[in-house]
């Protein structure tokens, strides 16, 4: 089973934020501080972060929220997926094809993402391979 992936436009964001700020919100307390849920509305707002959502079907109920954007290295253009969080994994996940397909339609030739260890093993069912690790520590 696969569901629909819609990005959201920066003008469907007041409709649409309401719905998907706790799912943000969630997200954002494991990011070790790096952003809030306000800091992924303004670079979506601003189009510097991308803002997707997943459902079951056309107008169905939003079961998970995709947050992106483009990373630019000297070499290469790499998409990088900053969150994935919802239910249903097993309706949506598939969806990353269109995804991918947008990234390469955006000049990139790399997924790339941070997640937690679980994701690596999801992952690798769609070709994805673990190539680091982050560490951190507070200071």
């Amino acid at each position: 089973m696969s569901g629909i992936l819609q990005g959201v436009l920066p003008d469907e964001l007041p409709d649409i934020w309401p719905h998907v700020e706790p799912l943000i919100s969630e997200a954002c307390q494991t990011s070790s501080g790096r952003y809030l849920s306000l800091d992924v509305l303004q670079n979506v707002q601003s189009e510097v972060w991308q803002l997707w959502l997943a459902r079951r079907d056309t107008g169905g109920d939003i079961l998970a929220v995709i947050v992106t954007s483009i990373s630019v290295y000297p070499q290469i253009r790499a998409l990088r997926i900053r969150i994935v969080t919802g239910d249903e994994r097993e309706v949506w996940q598939g969806c990353i094809g269109e995804l991918e397909q947008w990234g390469r339609d955006m000049g990139c030739c790399l997924v790339e993402g941070e997640a937690r260890p679980g994701w690596a093993r999801i992952a690798k069912k769609f070709g994805y391979r673990h190539t680091h690790s982050i560490l951190e520590k507070d200071i």
